[in-house]
């Protein structure tokens, strides 16, 4: 796997990649800055994730088509996937792209109270 992609189970193993391209190709198809679309990602249409997954995925599979997109995505929710594990996906794949400093404030999941009976941290 190259450095800066993720790994993301849709109809076989694909390694999503952000790119400065990528990213910018997002922001014009989201009619957005990638803050506020990353931010609220979990929150985003059925089209916001068919595009993040077309700009991530472009170097791996060039021409990629936004109908063959929204397939493969279909085939990894008829596999049992969720949308909330494909926007982990991504977001790690924004991530990786090695584009953003880490939040330098970032506050750490609050435990749950399995965490708590375990002695672990959220």
């Amino acid at each position: 796997m190259a450095v800066g992609t993720v790994t993301i189970q849709l109809d076989q193993p694909r390694h999503l990649r952000f790119t400065i391209r990528a990213l910018a190709r997002l922001e014009d198809l989201c009619g957005q800055p990638l803050g506020p679309f990353a931010a609220r990602l979990g929150e985003t249409s059925i089209k916001g994730y068919v595009y993040a997954l077309l700009c991530g995925l472009e170097h791996e599979l060039p021409g990629l088509t936004y109908e063959q997109t929204m397939e493969l995505l279909q085939m990894a929710l008829d596999h049992g996937r969720t949308l909330n594990k494909i926007a982990e996906d991504i977001t790690a794949g924004f991530a990786a792209s090695g584009l953003f400093e880490p939040a330098k404030n970032a506050v750490p999941p609050a435990a749950t109270p399995a965490d708590a009976a375990t002695g672990a941290e959220g």
